[in-house]
């Protein structure tokens, strides 16, 4: 018996073989075959369906927060230069704060983005995947709310991720909580650190100029709905939205891709400007917060 076990021990056992990454899945809406996300081909019906459902949440959404809530825009005019008026063709990527889930259905109201959604011109926004796509019926209603399904955890080469980057590239709106998560106390807020998603966006747009990020800093939506169930409208709260000038990435990008810098170096410096711009726009967001009666 001895002998066996230091036989068995003598035994070299082989190197473990590292699995070789999958492929990348094809370009495309439909992510889920179980839950798909668009539909194939985009008709007529379809777009009339994706207008009503933006179009309608819009006014719901405005009366709620425009008449039933103490609400407040500070520096609306950036807003308008960066998505309203900008070039056709031209891509932008709005980065926010994320503070409730239903930042995304009162943030675009405040702004008045539903109107855009009889223009085409509505915008892209990710979602995460386990919370809006975790059925057929909320994969379709994300969907017609035009909610990319983004898969925490997965990196920043992902589908939902690629698909992003080509409506860019096609001079679409892209809103993004660069945080990764709901950051539910203001202490987290001063901490957090951004993902470098935004970075691979802005650097990985295959067209020049760059995408301009539009910085937003809001207060208030937490309230509004907390995140506690049961999740029920809060009404009369008091909400602030901060618009902070846009950022434009050209010519840093030619400047690195002319020294060569890597894809990881680019996303990092990218992130970490925004990063910067929005730590200022929590200070002054907050200032302008407190100062309101």
């Amino acid at each position: 018996m001895l002998q066996s076990w230091r036989a068995l021990l003598r035994r070299r056992v082989p190197p473990m073989q590292e699995t070789p990454p999958s492929p990348p899945p094809a370009a495309g809406l439909c992510f889920r075959n179980t839950h798909p996300v668009y539909p194939s081909d985009k008709g007529r019906i379809w777009h009339k369906a994706s207008n009503a459902a933006l179009s309608f949440g819009g006014i719901v959404g405005q009366l709620i927060v425009w008449k039933l809530c103490n609400t407040e825009v500070f520096h609306y005019e950036h807003f308008e230069e960066a998505v309203l008026n900008r070039p056709s063709g031209t891509p932008v990527i709005s980065a926010s704060n994320h503070k409730a889930v239903s930042d995304d259905w009162f943030l675009c109201s405040i702004l008045g983005t539903h109107k855009q959604a009889l223009t085409g011109n509505m915008r892209y926004v990710m979602g995460a995947e386990e919370v809006m796509f975790w059925s057929n019926w909320t994969a379709q209603m994300a969907a017609l709310g035009h909610v990319l399904p983004i898969r925490r955890g997965h990196g920043v080469y992902q589908r939902a991720m690629d698909e992003a980057t080509s409506l860019l590239g096609q001079g679409s709106w892209l809103h993004i909580y660069p945080e990764g998560r709901i950051l539910h106390r203001k202490e987290e807020e001063v901490d957090a650190r951004l993902k470098w998603g935004i970075g691979r966006l802005v650097a990985d747009c295959p067209t020049l100029p760059a995408p301009t990020v539009l910085p937003v800093w809001h207060i208030g939506m937490d309230n509004l709905i907390p995140n506690v169930r049961p999740y029920r409208i809060h009404f009369g709260q008091k909400i602030t939205v901060v618009l902070g000038k846009t950022m434009d990435f050209t010519d840093l990008l030619m400047d690195m891709r002319e020294r060569n810098s890597s894809a990881m170096r680019m996303r990092k410096v990218i992130t970490d400007q925004v990063q910067a711009r929005l730590a200022k726009l929590r200070e002054e967001a907050w200032t302008l917060h407190e100062s309101r009666s």
